[in-house]
């Protein structure tokens, strides 16, 4: 069974990135294109990306649900079973990673600690999101891969 289908897309049917409206198609190409292209080789979860899946998609009124907490679970599992997959733990604080002068917007904060918490890795963070506050994170620019959509 695919991991997405026409039949059971997990994906919003419209996105917001920056200022532009992007339909599931076009984001589901942008994710599918990135994956296959660099991502597949290695990719990384933590307890705040796979909790927050597990919590939007398994929502009553996330549009194209896949179903219940157990339904979206087990995918999440499947998912983690893939080749290339890390678990990463979140070994690291906002009050290390960020400097203490440093503004962000409160909707920033978890970009920022996922973009921290990508450096503190070695790797990278992946996303479709312009807006995500690199240079508030020292060494965040080389660790942010922007996604084209």
């Amino acid at each position: 069974m695919p991991l997405f289908s026409e039949e059971n897309p997990i994906v919003q049917p419209v996105h917001l990135v920056g200022d532009r409206a992007l339909r599931l198609v076009e984001i589901d190409e942008a994710a599918h294109r990135w994956f296959a292209e660099k991502g597949s080789q290695a990719w990384a979860t933590c307890p705040i990306t796979e909790n927050g899946f597990v919590r939007i998609a398994s929502h009553p009124q996330y549009p194209n649900r896949p179903g219940d907490f157990p339904v979206v679970l087990a995918i999440l599992r499947r998912f983690c079973e893939a080749a290339g997959h890390q678990f990463w733990t979140e070994d690291i604080s906002l009050r290390d990673v960020l400097p203490p002068d440093i503004v962000l917007a409160h909707a920033q904060i978890t970009d920022a600690y996922l973009l921290a918490l990508a450096v503190h890795k070695g790797g990278k963070l992946a996303s479709l999101d312009q807006h995500i506050p690199a240079a508030a994170v020292p060494g965040g620019a080389d660790a942010l891969e922007l996604i084209a959509p």
